[in-house]
């Protein structure tokens, strides 16, 4: 500062003078420049907490969330953690579509499964109403022999069911999967 109060003495110092003047005055307009910067980014980094406040009170009211990542919240797309968190859901979702695939398969087994049994069920059903037929025929024939007759005939062997067979235990109907067996 008491270099500027001088007097240059020397053309030389007259326009070094005159340069540092004229820095001094582009450095104050510079400083003016910067805090009138740094004011905006302040107040805009308080409207956008304000307004994301409110977007969040909305979104939490409306109760579902939307958008790519989780959670609703708004992140810089250039964050490791962004992508990875997007990496991570599109594998949860593969895996998810996988285990509905592995679930259809496994009801569409139990569906043949049924009926084979069904099949089976009838087959022994018919089986067994001959069977029943036959001796009662033969009952009615042992019943018109003259006493002392003998034994009774024996129904003989009918075909016990068998049980049906039991559902997947993990398979679970979606809301989007037709699943009525």
């Amino acid at each position: 500062a008491d270099l500027l109060s001088e007097n240059p003495s020397t053309d030389r110092e007259k326009a070094l003078m005159k340069a540092l003047h004229y820095l001094t005055l582009c450095e104050a307009r510079y400083k003016g420049v910067v805090t009138g910067l740094q004011s905006s980014v302040i107040l805009q980094q308080a409207y956008v907490e304000r307004v994301h406040g409110q977007l969040a009170a909305k979104e939490k009211k409306s109760g579902r969330e939307k958008g790519a990542l989780k959670g609703g919240h708004a992140r810089l797309m250039t964050e490791d953690e962004v992508f990875n968190e997007i990496r991570l859901q599109e594998e949860e979702k593969v895996q998810q579509q996988l285990e509905k695939q592995m679930r259809k398969k496994k009801v569409e087994e139990y569906r043949i499964t049924v009926d084979e049994w069904k099949k089976g069920e009838e087959a022994r059903k018919v089986w067994n109403v001959a069977c029943r037929e036959e001796w009662e025929k033969e009952v009615q024939a042992w019943k018109e022999l003259p006493k002392p007759r003998g034994k009774r005939p024996l129904l003989g062997n009918l075909k016990k069911a068998e049980p049906k067979p039991s559902h997947p235990a993990n398979v679970v109907a979606d809301d989007d999967d037709e699943v009525s067996v």
